[in-house]
């Protein structure tokens, strides 16, 4: 075979993988993310629920119409919570957003919005201890104790890491951090 062929070949498998990377960050059926919108993270959440947790943003974050999404429900389904409610809200008015690395083994990223009296902390972490990220959403209604709902491994979450928010400059969290369950059981032992 002479080398342009190979060239060729080699060019074409290469934009093939390059079309498949882009399709995963892209909406779709396993996803509440549209087909034009980038999925930032989406996951259904274990248990029995059948309930999917993701969030969806425009690809322009610089202009002033770019929106970023929390929603939550079931897949196929019109999703039973959508914050903010339209695309209208820049990112920034609607989430917060921090990034703490406690010490050189462990790093957690922690993205935040209210509702009423209910907060949500949509969280990440990663450690040595344990080889998966922990992923989930904390929700807190006024002083009780948060309760989590942590995503599922599954062949159809898509995990980007959340400290690529970064590039949105965000505000910074003025909550207290969450760490996530399995998180915290490794900072109480």
């Amino acid at each position: 075979m002479n080398m342009n062929r190979l060239a060729c070949i080699a060019f074409g498998i290469g934009q093939f993988i390059a079309s498949l990377a882009i399709a995963e960050e892209l909406g779709g059926p396993s996803t509440h993310c549209e087909t034009h919108e980038l999925v930032v993270l989406s996951c259904p959440i274990a248990g029995k629920s059948n309930k999917h947790m993701s969030i969806c943003r425009t690809s322009a974050q610089t202009s002033a119409n770019a929106y970023m999404q929390y929603r939550f429900g079931k897949l196929g389904q019109t999703p039973e919570l959508t914050y903010p409610a339209t695309t209208q809200m820049h990112a920034r008015q609607a989430f917060q957003f921090s990034v703490r690395s406690p010490n050189g083994w462990t790093g957690a990223d922690n993205l935040h919005f209210k509702i009423g009296q209910a907060s949500y902390t949509v969280y990440q972490f990663s450690s040595a201890r344990f080889p998966e990220k922990e992923t989930g959403v904390a929700v807190r209604v006024g002083e009780k104790n948060p309760i989590y709902l942590e995503c599922a491994e599954s062949r159809t979450s898509q995990y980007r890491d959340l400290t690529e928010l970064r590039k949105l400059e965000l505000p910074e969290m003025t909550t207290p951090f969450i760490f996530g369950p399995k998180a915290n059981k490794i900072y109480r032992d």
